[in-house]
């Protein structure tokens, strides 16, 4: 039923086809650089395809001669000023379109067919929710806030659908994982730090293949496969002295990483489910806490001592609350290393 009751948050695209497009701003954040005349074509090219990969072909095709407008003041700090990490930006971003889309479809066919709700009601959250995303400029989790903000000032009549709300709402806070699943990935940067004499291509390819499993042993496979013909690339330069310039050093090395990486995972949802769950935190304090985490986690390069200096210093900033965060965190901490202590051991890889 969760699932079921969540799909009426997101439902829009069996009737407004409209209402679910992508908005100029949110590609203007993408492509910072460019005209934005320029950005407002392709915005409006993009929604006019209604297949992945044709929408892709647009921003593909569109990027070469446009991504960057000529005289333009670029930022060097920017990885967006990089064309090929703007355009992987963009292309995860139609990703995430098209999953939100096509999950809609399921969940929102679901909810009619078992009655759980009413047609009436199901377009009216529909089209409060599409409101809402456009408000959001496409961010997923700020759509969630303002969409659980509108609809209880706004739901106010005796209804099904008023009765329906308070759990509503809830499960639309929880789903932002589900589709930005990019934003707890490993980066290119983490892995050419394992295998600085390996080609940046063959470790960015190895960076695209690893985040793709959601299975640890298959990480681990994909990995290995990788490393016999692709760890250090022809006539690399190696510093003998440097334990990485040892293949099997490398990829014990690589191995751990990967543990480390989903014992990450599995530690943050731990941490956000009990915040959640002693109320410590609202569901949209600890979306942001959680948004916060990884963004800090890829500006670090995956690294877990620097990500959580990182993070602890913002979110002491705007959680004030008693315990402060950081004795939560560390509370929480403990009772996750007690219940899993080898996913807490894995932790401390550097």
């Amino acid at each position: 039923m969760p699932r079921v009751i969540s799909l009426v948050l997101l439902c829009s695209l069996a009737f407004y086809v409209s209402s679910d497009q992508i908005v100029v701003g949110a590609l203007q954040k993408i492509f910072p650089y460019a005209a934005v005349a320029k950005v407002k074509a392709l915005t409006t090219n993009v929604n006019k395809e209604t297949t992945k990969p044709k929408a892709k072909a647009v921003v593909t095709k569109w990027i070469p001669a446009n991504w960057k407008a000529a005289g333009a003041t670029v930022d060097a700090k920017n990885q967006l000023s990089k064309q090929a990490y703007a355009q992987k930006k963009a292309l995860t971003f139609i990703d995430f379109r098209f999953s939100l889309k096509k999950y809609i479809n399921y969940l929102f066919a679901q909810a009619v067919s078992t009655k759980y709700l009413t047609q009436a009601d199901a377009d009216s959250l529909r089209t409060l929710y599409w409101a809402s995303d456009a408000k959001a400029v496409n961010n997923f989790t700020q759509t969630s806030q303002i969409f659980m903000t509108e609809a209880a000032t706004k739901v106010k009549e005796p209804s099904t659908l008023k009765a329906k709300m308070p759990r509503v709402v809830s499960l639309v806070l929880l789903c932002s994982l589900v589709f930005y699943v990019s934003s707890d990935q490993i980066v290119q940067g983490a892995l050419e730090k394992i295998f600085p004499y390996a080609a940046v291509a063959k470790v960015k390819t190895l960076t695209t293949n690893v985040n793709k499993q959601t299975v640890i042993a298959k990480a681990k496979t994909v990995v290995k496969n990788w490393i016999p013909k692709n760890w250090k690339a022809a006539n690399a330069k190696v510093d003998a002295k440097n334990p990485l310039s040892k293949q099997a050093y490398a990829q014990k090395k690589a191995l751990a990483f990967i543990d480390y990486r989903f014992s990450l995972k599995k530690y943050i949802n731990y941490l956000y489910n009990q915040a959640v769950k002693t109320k410590y935190l609202t569901t949209p304090e600890a979306n942001n806490m959680r948004t916060m985490f990884w963004a800090a986690d890829a500006k670090a390069l995956n690294n877990y001592t620097v990500t959580c200096q990182t993070f602890m210093v913002e979110a002491m900033t705007k959680i004030k609350k008693t315990p402060t965060i950081q004795d939560s965190v560390t509370d929480l901490t403990g009772k996750f290393a007690a219940a899993n202590p080898t996913d807490y051991a894995n932790l401390q890889w550097t």
